[in-house]
């Protein structure tokens, strides 16, 4: 089934639609020569050469007589695509049709069901009717699929796992699997889908590569792309993990404020569904409050709490006074501190929408100041590094499959943030092995969802 508040689930509006003076032969388009009186329709079939459309609808196959034309208008597109299928295939496979095929439900499954009773009674069998006088439906909604789409191979695809003639078909990439996931999602197939993609054998290699996507927009699509397919077929791909990481660290295109439209939007994955896209942006803003806190706490530790420098000289105020305006001086250097007037401030700053581990680095240049060769040691540079290291391996940041899959209320950042004190003395991060229970997932979530945060190190890391 698929996930709330995506996609509706209701009907399109459909009909029968048949030309009763000139019917278009559901056959190839028309040759550039040919005279436009010949109205011809192109139909995207999958298989062998020598399998046509007269052998589909001639032939009783197992799964079903070929009875039903659907006519798939694709976004954006100028002329429609036609599908000849089973409805009772159809029917069998998608609870979508088996009701709107229902002639005592909807309008579609009445006209459709009259019409084919007319052709029955006129011919005595579907042998005997050509495809092109079979009743149609128009199928104008599939979901969020963008209108670039490789609609005609997913499509092609996605009925002939229906019909259990995916045999015929080549293995997929990438794209043409994540808008089928989409098509599926809309008219609840999702399990014959997910079936078919788990039978793949190169099945690991498409979900857990890091190579681009030739067709879409570079590496960010592609991760999308395979975040979607998980979600909605309900198959983990072993690097979920890493791949909703990623996003977190480096960024979305469309989460920048101000940014050039690229490519189509509209596809599902720019905006993943169950809540994922927002617990990332999430994950991704409670990161940058984290970074974000470590900068403030030493510029109001040497600005406001005692003696910084603990050497007991006469110059030691000076050299605390001496620390603040450097580190001052670094931070908006670097872009990372705006000094503004707050009497009557004219601009708001804007979050930082590049690579999180750029910016790591960056702070991490930081110089030991000394204000003489008496003073080693007293700047904010040892102590701040140790903060940065805390954050720098990024524990947990990404998404837990598990934890999204059985406990996600619990887990969720968005939902369940921690809140209250944090220290790094408390801090004790865990190697390889997670404990039961993805426990480690909540000390991290304590960290970065902390409301206050501590990071003053031991004297011994000072």
């Amino acid at each position: 089934m698929s996930l709330p508040n995506r996609s509706s689930k209701g009907p399109p509006a459909m009909h029968t639609l048949r030309d009763k003076t000139h019917p278009p032969a559901l056959s190839d388009p028309a040759p550039s020569g040919s005279s436009k009186d010949e109205r011809t329709i192109p139909y995207v079939s999958c298989g062998p050469h020598g399998l046509i459309m007269r052998d589909i609808v001639t032939d009783k196959v197992s799964n079903g007589m070929r009875d039903l034309v659907l006519e798939v208008h694709k976004p954006g597109a100028t002329a429609p695509h036609y599908y000849l299928v089973s409805s009772e295939v159809l029917r069998a496979a998608s609870s979508y049709f088996r009701v709107l095929l229902d002639p005592a439900k909807f309008n579609e499954g009445a006209s459709f069901d009259t019409a084919l009773r007319a052709l029955l009674e006129k011919h005595g069998s579907l042998r005997s009717i050509s495809p092109e006088n079979l009743p149609r439906i128009k199928i104008t909604d599939l979901g969020q699929v963008p209108r670039k789409a490789r609609l005609e191979e997913a499509m092609t695809l996605y009925l002939s796992i229906l019909h259990k003639t995916d045999r015929f078909c080549s293995i997929p990439s990438l794209h043409p699997l994540a808008v089928m996931a989409i098509i599926a999602d809309r008219f609840d197939t999702v399990a014959a889908v997910a079936s078919y993609v788990m039978r793949i054998p190169s099945r690991d290699h498409i979900l857990n590569s890091n190579v681009f996507d030739d067709w879409g927009m570079g590496q960010e699509v592609a991760t999308r792309q395979i975040l979607l397919i998980a979600i909605l077929l309900k198959i983990e791909p072993k690097k979920f993990k890493g791949h909703t990481a990623k996003l977190v660290i480096k960024g979305s295109e469309c989460w920048k404020i101000k940014t050039e439209t690229k490519g189509d939007r509209d596809a599902l994955w720019w905006n993943l569904p169950g809540n994922l896209e927002e617990e990332l942006m999430s994950r991704r803003e409670y990161l940058l409050d984290t970074i974000g806190s470590i900068q403030t706490y030493f510029i109001k530790l040497f600005a406001f709490e005692p003696n910084q420098c603990r050497l007991g000289y006469d110059t030691s105020p000076a050299c605390n006074s001496f620390q603040l305006g450097e580190i001052v001086r670094f931070f908006a250097r670097k872009g990372t501190l705006s000094l503004q007037n707050s009497i009557f401030p004219t601009e708001q700053p804007v979050a930082w929408e590049g690579d999180i581990e750029n910016l790591i680095s960056m702070l991490r240049e930081i110089p030991s100041y000394q204000i003489d060769s008496n003073h080693m040691h007293c700047g904010a540079r040892n102590r701040l590094l140790v903060a940065l290291n805390t954050v720098q391996p990024f524990p947990q940041i990404g998404v837990c499959w598990s934890c999204w899959q059985t406990n996600r209320v619990q887990e969720s950042w968005v939902d369940s943030p921690s809140g209250g004190k944090w220290a790094i003395k408390q801090w004790k991060p865990t190697q390889v092995i997670e404990p039961q229970g993805c426990a480690f997932h909540r000390k991290t979530k304590a960290m970065y969802t902390a409301e206050k945060r501590d990071w003053t190190a031991t004297e011994a890391t000072r």
